[in-house]
């Protein structure tokens, strides 16, 4: 519920924000310039078929949750964030980055899904930041932590800890971002 009312605040301005790129100070805080996203290794090649670099994410709207194997709240959030996914899968200019900091890498990851979703990775990619460079540069230090960034580059909203993403307020948000 605190997103709904939070994102309210933000709904109308977003209508009118200019197509530019974000000029400005960077920083992991809302309205500033998004710190750039290192390279992140594509484990599950569901949708993207690919890792994914900074450019891959030029004018688009990024959603960046920061999430791990051993977070009992990512783990059970991973659903709700598989409906969101769903609901917005087919915008071409929405990037859904499910970025697990597991350092034990790949491995990790997928004794993870076969211990718990019988082998299968959800319908999202699952990226991996082992080494933790884009989750410093954004000050992820807790998980789940997600940042969404509009097309300018410009962080829109930064929430930290667990959250209710199957929200129809939330999908509508995200695509009205897009439309920009």
């Amino acid at each position: 519920m605190r997103l709904i009312a939070w994102l309210s605040l933000f709904i109308v301005p977003v209508v009118f924000a200019s197509s530019e790129q974000c000029k400005g100070s960077v920083a992991p805080q809302v309205n500033a310039c998004a710190p750039k996203v290192a390279a992140l290794n594509n484990v599950s090649q569901k949708k993207l078929k690919k890792d994914i670099s900074a450019s891959d994410l030029k004018d688009k709207v990024v959603f960046l949750h920061f999430w791990a194997t051993w977070c009992k709240p990512c783990v059970e959030e991973l659903p709700e964030l598989e409906k969101l996914f769903t609901k917005i899968k087919n915008n071409k200019d929405i990037i859904f980055l499910a970025v697990s900091i597991d350092t034990e890498g790949k491995p990790a990851l997928d004794r993870f899904f076969t211990r718990l979703f019988k082998g299968e990775y959800p319908d999202f990619d699952v990226f991996l930041d082992q080494k933790k460079q884009t989750a410093n540069r954004f000050g992820a230090m807790k998980v789940p932590e997600t940042f969404i960034i509009d097309k300018t580059g410009k962080i829109t909203d930064k929430i930290v800890g667990i959250n209710n993403w199957d929200s129809s307020i939330v999908e509508n948000y995200l695509n009205l971002l897009s439309q920009q």
